[in-house]
């Protein structure tokens, strides 16, 4: 399914986008790209890394993989959108490495870097807005798993997005 808004969750955004396209608002262009940003940006600041010289040839397949993915997946199943996102960001990953197995070290720290960055900020988001979670999130569409009220969703979708978008740089511009 390609319906994130409101199978997934329902939130107001600018000029009410993500209900009239069923989840592309400008908001979520935003929050992808920051996230990338930051996954790759904390990732090079806790462990110290700096990209040198370039190691191949400059790579997309993995970016390519991942949208593919997407649409076959979106349409053979019918579950949750956020499940669908989770597979692709595995698939993606698991390009990366097949390609650049020099990666696999700095995809595994970068998403779980990410994921307990997101984790610290989504609690922090419930702590201002405690009833966030159930009033914008289709909780009766997940599997019901909560972890400090936080969807189990939410988790795997940053870990999953952290293995494939921490490396992501490095793997499209050739770098080591």
């Amino acid at each position: 399914t390609w319906r994130y808004v409101p199978d997934y969750y329902n939130p107001d955004t600018l000029f009410n986008l993500s209900r009239l396209s069923g989840g592309l608002a400008i908001e979520d262009f935003l929050f992808m790209f920051f996230l990338g940003g930051i996954i790759t940006i904390a990732y090079k600041l806790i462990f110290k890394k700096e990209v040198i010289k370039p190691h191949k040839k400059q790579h997309l397949f993995s970016i390519i993989g991942f949208f593919i993915s997407y649409i076959i997946i979106a349409f053979i199943f019918t579950f949750n959108p956020i499940y669908n996102l989770i597979i692709s960001s595995f698939i993606g990953y698991i390009i990366i490495i097949v390609q650049r197995y020099d990666l696999l070290k700095h995809s595994f720290y970068g998403a779980i870097t990410f994921t307990l960055f997101y984790f610290l900020f989504v609690m922090g988001f419930n702590l201002l807005f405690p009833e966030a979670i159930n009033t914008f999130w289709t909780i009766k569409n997940l599997s019901g798993i909560i972890i400090f009220k936080t969807p189990i969703e939410e988790l795997l979708y940053a870990f999953s997005f952290g293995l494939m978008w921490a490396p992501m740089y490095e793997y499209v511009k050739g770098y080591k």
